[in-house]
């Protein structure tokens, strides 16, 4: 069993918490944009939370999610995904998997990217469908 550590007096790991973190893949490689920095996450709470409130008062026919994947076929043929950190359509409202436009009846109405300045680039022209 993996001790609690103490996270305020820095020390050296011990090989047991060593070995549990090499157990898992590293996928930086194939997938660096999937973590976002705690800026981009305050921004991505302060807009939703807020958000959340109005619809379930105002719009109630308002389906709201986060980080939800969003699939549509491409034009050739395959299954292309995106998954805006927030998007906001009207459907109805109970947990999703992910949102299949086919299904749904279209693209959400709205949908909100954090971009970071690190990935902009990726994130304007790779990520396009």
């Amino acid at each position: 069993m993996i001790a609690q550590r103490d996270l305020w007096t820095p020390r050296p790991w011990t090989k047991e918490e060593r070995d549990f973190l090499l157990a898992f893949e590293d996928d930086t490689e194939e997938s660096p944009w999937m973590v976002t920095t705690a800026l981009q996450q305050l921004v991505i709470d302060n807009f939703r939370f807020p958000l959340r409130h109005y619809a379930a008062k105002y719009h109630p026919e308002w389906y709201i999610s986060t980080d939800l994947a969003v699939t549509f076929p491409k034009p050739d043929g395959r299954l292309g995904q995106v998954a805006p950190y927030v998007l906001v359509t009207v459907a109805d409202n109970h947990l999703r998997d992910s949102f299949n436009i086919q299904k749904e009846g279209g693209f959400p109405a709205f949908v909100l990217e954090v971009i970071s300045p690190d990935y902009s680039r990726r994130d304007e022209e790779e990520e396009r469908p």
